[in-house]
């Protein structure tokens, strides 16, 4: 079939989606704390991506997560609402099959326009939260969403739900577009260095909650000096 296949255990989203989510959410929080998605798409577009997520997105549909934060919403009390996309969604942006998403579309014409209604309902959420508005670097950006997908992945490995990391940057890079020449996920973690990606981790968990909880295995990776690339599961 022209398939390349990689084993995953049962669990939410699996092991691809799964790791990716984190990446989703940051994403969507750091539009509430001052970014834009034209400055995030730009970002991932200059580490090498075809394309920034906000702009997939759209082609995506903003509804196909809308259900799934619904449904995980109900089952977790303390589940931390994405308010813009939600808010989007239940305009009626759908993203290019409705003209209108992150972005607005002109007939005829899929090139993604930035939009001052998204501008509008991103600061109608910072001022309804009291969320303080600030700036981001691109190097901010890009760790704070590769970062959260890193520790996840470590993970998903700690609970034996992938049999090694290369198996989760064959995922990334077959699955979600990232770039070939950053050799995957955890490898172009390894570029940073596992200590670089705790210590900044474990800060993040200390700014913003549970979410960023350091895994155990990314601890013990980082303070022994292991690569990241060369993790294995733990049924592994």
């Amino acid at each position: 079939m022209g398939k390349v296949c990689a084993v995953a255990g049962s669990c939410d989203g699996f092991a691809a989606n799964r790791s990716r989510a984190p990446m989703m959410t940051e994403m969507m929080l750091m539009l509430e704390e001052g970014a834009t998605p034209e400055q995030i798409d730009k970002v991932m577009v200059g580490f090498g991506y075809p394309m920034g997520p906000f702009a997939v997105n759209d082609i995506s549909g903003l509804d196909v997560s809308y259900e799934g934060r619904k449904r995980r919403a109900v089952a977790n009390p303390e589940y931390r609402k994405l308010h813009v996309p939600d808010r989007l969604v239940e305009m009626g942006r759908k993203g290019q099959k409705t003209g209108a998403g992150w972005y607005t579309y002109r007939d005829g014409d899929r090139t993604p326009y930035p939009d001052d209604v998204v501008k509008q309902v991103i600061a109608q959420v910072a001022e309804e939260f009291g969320i303080a508005q600030r700036t981001f670097s691109h190097e901010e950006i890009l760790h704070r969403l590769l970062f959260a997908s890193v520790n996840e992945a470590c993970k998903i490995l700690e609970e034996g739900k992938a049999y090694r990391a290369s198996d989760i940057d064959v995922m990334w890079l077959y699955g979600f577009g990232f770039p070939r020449h950053r050799g995957g996920l955890m490898y172009w973690a390894d570029t940073v260095g596992a200590r670089s990606v705790w210590q900044q981790v474990s800060e993040w968990h200390e700014r913003y909650g549970k979410r960023w909880q350091p895994s155990k295995l990314l601890a013990e990776i980082a303070a022994a000096g292991g690569a990241l690339r060369e993790a294995k599961g733990a049924s592994a």
